[in-house]
């Protein structure tokens, strides 16, 4: 896989992970379950897109990992 290759494959996938984020959100609303998922299962899907700590690395992290990559080549 070249480098661009995966750097369209991460940027779909987090199109994905945003979509699904945003449908179980909107699933769980309203629920009992709702408290519990905002509290810990949400974090998954922070932590993928970046929404978390931001000492953790993230999708957007390999991205820019990718690109640096070019950058050093350049060098």
């Amino acid at each position: 896989m070249t480098k661009e290759e995966r750097i369209l494959a991460i940027e779909n996938a987090m199109e994905l992970v945003s979509e699904a984020q945003n449908l179980v959100d909107e699933a769980v609303r309203g629920t009992s379950d709702e408290n519990n998922y905002r509290s810990y299962g949400k974090f998954g899907f922070d932590h993928l897109l970046g929404n978390g700590n931001p000492y953790d690395s993230s999708l957007d992290t390999l991205l820019d990992n990718l690109n640096s990559e070019d950058e050093e080549e350049g060098e």
